[in-house]
């Protein structure tokens, strides 16, 4: 099992879970005026994800975490393994799945204070999760983007938590990678603007089709 995951967008390495399984506050329903949720064109569940390899290290790395955090090897491992990271990615796919990760990805960003940490999330939904995310978000290398739910929505407001992020909506930065061939290259907006909410053009076959349709 690799523990860190190497998304061909990102500047540098990220820590990816199974897509789903490890999202207990996806929202799959339509909005009231029918436009898809984006969870139902989740681009980690469709391309380069499918592949089997990908999938069986992302159930390995799931099992692994969630055994590691009752013992403490989690964060060591963790900080450990980011070490020397300038940029990193929270979940390049899955997301936070209950409180004692949150605060272990907290003692991990304490502890890498020359690392800058961007993490994207739909689990503000829950009051809980909500309260540890904030006392993360308080970090000064660490960005907590809250999710819009639906293709077309306004990037979220949370209070205690950095700008949101959406797609296919409107937003104060649009996110070029659509333009440079689905990388960021020199752009790091979303871990260095943490107040510009950023839009994120559709981008996965599934998530295309969702939204021609729903246009249609």
């Amino acid at each position: 099992m690799t523990i860190l995951s190497t998304p061909s967008k990102m500047p540098g390495k990220a820590f990816g879970l199974p897509a789903g399984r490890s999202c207990p506050w996806a929202v799959y329903q339509e909005s009231s005026d029918g436009r898809p949720a984006i969870c139902s064109g989740c681009y980690a569940q469709d391309g380069f994800y499918r592949m089997p390899n990908v999938k069986a290290t992302q159930e390995a790395r799931f099992q692994w975490v969630r055994e590691a955090l009752k013992s403490g090897e989690f964060v060591a491992t963790m900080i450990e393994t980011i070490r020397g990271q300038g940029y990193f990615r929270i979940h390049d796919s899955g997301d936070f799945f209950n409180v004692t990760y949150v605060d272990a990805w907290r003692a991990i960003a304490q502890a890498l204070p020359d690392t800058m940490f961007w993490a994207p999330t739909r689990s503000y939904q829950d009051a809980r999760m909500l309260a540890a995310l904030r006392k993360l978000a308080k970090l000064p290398n660490v960005v907590i983007r809250p999710s819009a739910l639906h293709f077309g929505d306004n990037a979220p407001k949370i209070a205690g938590l950095q700008a949101g992020s959406t797609a296919d909506g409107p937003a104060s930065f649009d996110c070029p990678a659509s333009l440079q061939g689905g990388k960021c290259l020199d752009c790091r907006v979303c871990w260095t603007k943490p107040g510009t909410t950023v839009n994120y053009h559709v981008h996965g076959s599934k998530a295309t089709k969702l939204v021609r349709i729903s246009k249609a």
